[in-house]
């Protein structure tokens, strides 16, 4: 987006991820902060976009609407807005329950499973003996919409792909396009 004009800030919690980005795509600057309390005055942005399915990671639907509303603060009305999630049907569908793959860090153990119940994909990957567990809420295109009308946004377009092809239960992405109001 920077060599096409554009003035990028990138912002995660992760330091890790922030450097990795600046080694990969030069200057930019940066904002090490959780998403549920944005360090951006309102209205600071006239666009945001949110990739990689970087959202649902919270434990409670507060703090997960939390994220959305601070999205909308720091973006002026009439702001334009991509967002790119995965699609939750087609991810139960295809989801690998386990995988073991060989790698320079060693041996890789990953157990994938959806709970229904709390609607969320867990992922635990075991490294050498250690664990990490990875929870992210699978929220459903009627979901995600309300919540952006919650926090004024309206979507103009929703696509399944990265290819602009239209969104359906079957897409491998769930990609939202619109403004603030």
């Amino acid at each position: 987006m920077a060599t096409h004009g554009y003035t990028v800030v990138g912002c995660d919690l992760s330091y890790v991820l922030l450097r990795t980005g600046l080694r990969q795509y030069g200057e930019m600057r940066v904002a090490l902060s959780d998403m549920r309390d944005l360090p951006f005055r309102d209205g600071t942005f006239q666009g945001l976009v949110n990739f990689f399915t970087s959202f649902g990671y919270f434990e409670t639907e507060r703090d997960n609407q939390r994220v959305v509303e601070e999205m909308s603060r720091v973006l002026v009305r009439g702001a334009t807005f991509l967002f790119d999630y995965l699609n939750v049907h087609h991810e139960i569908r295809r989801m690998t329950r386990k995988e073991v793959r060989e790698t320079d860090s060693g041996r890789v153990e990953i157990e994938r499973w959806f709970d229904s119940s709390a609607r969320a994909f867990s992922k635990r990957i075991t490294i050498d003996g250690r664990h990490f567990l990875e929870r992210v809420r699978g929220y459903d295109l009627e979901e995600i919409a309300a919540m952006f009308a919650a926090a004024e946004f309206r979507i103009r377009d929703v696509f399944g792909d990265f290819d602009g092809s239209g969104y359906h239960q079957a897409s491998p992405r769930l990609i939202v396009v619109g403004t603030k109001n």
